[in-house]
């Protein structure tokens, strides 16, 4: 004699479908959201479009200012949060203020992120090469970020600009 299942058991399997479902639709809209974003990045570096960095220098006194200025687009269906930071132990004395800034599914903005290096005219006169290390943390809120490490020297030449 086949028994037939309780109304507990029932309710259960009803829930166990539903979070099944929202599971997949997550998974699928977040999957969906990466490659948007990583399209359009790639494409936008390849049109020239869209992505825009920019950085300058400035020698104020002994003391070299610089400034990225970093304009992204986000193409996916989540927001995309983008933090550049310095290293707390800079070894050349660098100091930066942290720039962050969150992109809303469909808009582009911009982050503006400076340092400020004493004694820079070793740096603009070309005596030494200027090595600041920090980070970029890439996210797409609220399911996954990812940081990379950065040397911020690098986006600056000597002579600025």
């Amino acid at each position: 004699m086949k028994r037939e299942p309780t109304t507990a058991g029932r309710s259960l399997r009803a829930v166990g479908l539903a979070i099944t479902l929202v599971t997949i639709v997550t998974i699928s809209t977040f999957a969906y959201s990466a490659v948007a974003d990583l399209e359009g990045f790639i494409g936008s570096v390849q049109s020239g479009s869209g992505l825009a960095i920019k950085g300058s220098a400035t020698l104020r006194g002994s003391t070299l200012l610089l400034d990225l200025n970093v304009t992204l687009q986000n193409d996916g269906l989540y927001p995309l949060s983008i933090t550049l930071a310095c290293s707390p132990a800079q070894t050349q004395g660098a100091t930066c203020k942290t720039a962050q800034m969150t992109i809303a599914p469909g808009g582009t903005s911009s982050i503006v992120f400076l340092m400020s290096v004493p004694n820079g005219t070793l740096y603009t006169s070309g005596a030494r090469q200027l090595h600041v290390n920090g980070s970029t943390t890439l996210a797409l809120e609220p399911f996954a970020s990812v940081i990379v490490g950065v040397d911020w020297g690098t986006f600056f030449h000597a002579g600025g600009g």
